[in-house]
């Protein structure tokens, strides 16, 4: 009788895995970890160079699950190098493909404060290329000596 494997999960970054990659004064400043799923498959998942730079400046924001983040449009935009109106425009595109949701905040004042954003829709709409690429991984090691570091996926493209 044979028993599998229990999958060990993957461990969390940390600073100094970080730092040994970048250096320890760039992880001072601050770092986001982000799926390479968001980038690799970002063209099959309809996201534009824009779209994955204000998604890479939200996460940046990110700081705890369940915490969603809240920079306002101004500060993006002046972190991006274009205009408040422009990632208004991006956003209201993620909102629509339902990539992300915007969740309008007041202050106890009743007066407006920035919109948190939430990533849940485009965590689901990129799971099923995650499941691809780990699927895609576990057979190139299962046809070869498990010995070989995987190659970089192709594109995938999922059938629906």
């Amino acid at each position: 009788m044979t028993t599998a494997k229990a999958k060990k999960p993957a461990a969390a970054p940390d600073n100094k895995s970080i730092e040994q990659k970048w250096g320890k004064e760039l992880v001072a400043a601050g770092w986001t970890a982000i799926p390479n799923v968001i980038f690799d498959c970002s063209r099959q998942l309809g996201l534009k160079q824009l779209d994955v730079l204000i998604i890479v400046h939200l996460a940046s924001f990110w700081w705890t699950a369940g915490n969603d983040p809240f920079p306002t449009k101004e500060t993006l935009a002046g972190k991006i190098g274009c205009t408040p109106r422009t990632v208004q425009r991006a956003i209201a595109g993620l909102e629509e493909r339902g990539y992300i949701q915007r969740h309008a905040r007041k202050s106890k004042q009743g007066g407006n404060l920035a919109n948190s954003y939430s990533f849940e829709g485009l965590i689901k709409a990129a799971a099923p290329f995650a499941k691809a690429i780990m699927d895609a991984r576990e057979k190139q090691k299962a046809a070869g000596d498990g010995t070989a570091k995987p190659k970089k996926a192709k594109p995938l493209e999922l059938v629906k």
